[in-house]
């Protein structure tokens, strides 16, 4: 199912697909001796939080059966001592979570806070996030090729009181640090999109949006929520100043854009078949998507063939340094949202640009990313309550030029007055949330 989504092959129904699933999930529930799916590889199959949590504790009691987080009791922190915070990613460097968080590191306020960022990706001298990195924070710890114990070790002797997982269950995560245990506090953010469904991460950092009151049960973690969006952005995010127009980029130049860069694999049927019906309904429009392979084209561009629609609807834009991204997909006109699984920094990207985001949210902490960042960026009206409405919705917005303007004008480019993008106020806000928790 996972390779299928990544070049957009939908051999099956949706159905079908769900069913898969479950069947996946049940055998490695009765069996501990198979191993358990990546739960991330499986999030953009269906919008279900039972779902979603049961393939989670399976990933996570395989990961970590054979360990127990060892307790360890808070400092006695004095008035003039600074709370220790650790950040622990395989991503810092240039990547989309340095994309939305650099500028927060830099805005700790260092009189409070001392922040370490202990690293287990790669070592890359020249690599001008990863150099940011290292300036912002008071010590930058590299566990590339360290072994969990000693990892582990290395961590505990820094006294951290609050320790932030940046990679839950995705690419290079090692939970079984977080397992043993770091600190007294153990936070889930920002990389993985839902709980992590085990008893070894504390909270998890939300917002009510993105995990409302009624979801709570389906998460292992408490629950600390941002009054604004729970993504953080940069509001010094930079972009290209170069030349580029639809022509450069390779678009037609009289036509309404609707995008989505979304990687390949958030791409269902479902929300493809109403792009398509979209691209019908107005005449005058395309269609345009990152380019992530030839087969993910190919298989595009046949469906697009299945409903009678030709193939230069649709437009393909290669991937570019970010700054050259920003100011490339000015040129677009709507962002579309995919479902079962939202743009995350690549919605922040679009709004960042000043392109509006049309969104549907679901039930689960992936498909309602997009809610968190519209709502942030002053623009609910873009928010959906069903598949009809974001058809209709999207077909006003390329008749009606006035109610588009004013969008983009609430918008703006660039607007850091929006709660999105006021980047010190968010980390004023998350420091309070540390402070309350080391002082609780």
């Amino acid at each position: 199912i996972t390779l299928e989504r990544q070049i957009c092959l939908w051999r099956r129904t949706e159905q079908k697909d769900w069913e898969l699933g479950e069947k996946i999930i049940s055998l490695s529930e009765k069996s501990a001796a198979l191993a358990a799916p990546s739960p991330f590889n499986i999030l953009n199959i269906k919008d279900d939080l039972q779902f979603h949590y049961r393939a989670t504790k399976n990933y996570s009691n395989f990961r970590v059966k054979n360990v127990k987080r060892e307790k360890i009791l808070p400092r006695k922190i004095s008035k003039n001592d600074k709370i220790r915070v650790g950040y622990f990613s395989a991503d810092f460097h240039t990547h989309a979570t340095m994309h939305l968080m650099m500028r927060m590191l830099e805005l700790h306020n260092i009189s409070k806070f001392e922040v370490y960022c202990f690293s287990f990706g790669p070592t890359l001298p020249d690599d001008p996030y990863q150099k940011r990195v290292k300036k912002a924070c008071s010590e930058f710890i590299d566990l590339n090729g360290v072994s969990d114990r000693m990892s582990l070790d290395i961590a505990r002797s820094k006294k951290i009181d609050i320790a932030l997982d940046l990679k839950g269950y995705t690419t290079d995560c090692r939970p079984e640090i977080f397992a043993m245990g770091i600190a007294p506090i153990q936070i889930n953010y920002l990389g993985y999109p839902g709980s992590m469904a085990c008893d070894f991460i504390d909270y998890i950092l939300a917002d009510h949006m993105v995990l409302p009151p009624e979801h709570e049960g389906y998460y292992s973690e408490k629950i600390l929520r941002m009054s604004s969006s729970y993504q953080v952005n940069d509001d010094m995010r930079k972009i290209s100043r170069k030349r580029y127009n639809k022509k450069e980029a390779g678009l037609p130049e009289n036509k309404f854009v609707f995008c989505n860069f979304n990687n390949s694999y958030k791409i269902g049927p479902t929300e493809f078949r109403l792009w398509c019906n979209i691209l019908k309904e107005c005449s005058g429009s395309i269609l345009w998507l990152l380019e992530t392979s030839e087969s993910a084209k190919i298989n595009l561009k046949n469906e697009m063939k299945k409903v009678g629609l030709e193939e230069s609807r649709i437009y393909f834009a290669e991937k570019l340094p970010s700054d050259e991204h920003l100011k490339r997909i000015q040129n677009a006109d709507l962002f579309l949202d995919t479902f079962n699984y939202n743009a995350h920094t690549t919605g922040s990207d679009a709004l960042w640009a000043g392109v509006p985001l049309l969104t549907l949210p679901g039930n689960s902490f992936p498909s309602r990313v997009g809610a968190s960042l519209v709502n942030a960026a002053n623009i609910p009206q873009l928010i959906c309550k069903n598949k009809e409405e974001y058809v209709k919705l999207a077909c006003r917005l390329y008749k009606n030029k006035k109610q588009m303007g004013d969008i983009k004008k609430t918008l703006g480019k660039r607007n850091k007055k929006l709660p999105l993008f006021a980047t010190q106020k968010f980390v004023d806000e998350l420091e309070n949330h540390y402070s309350a928790l080391v002082n609780h």
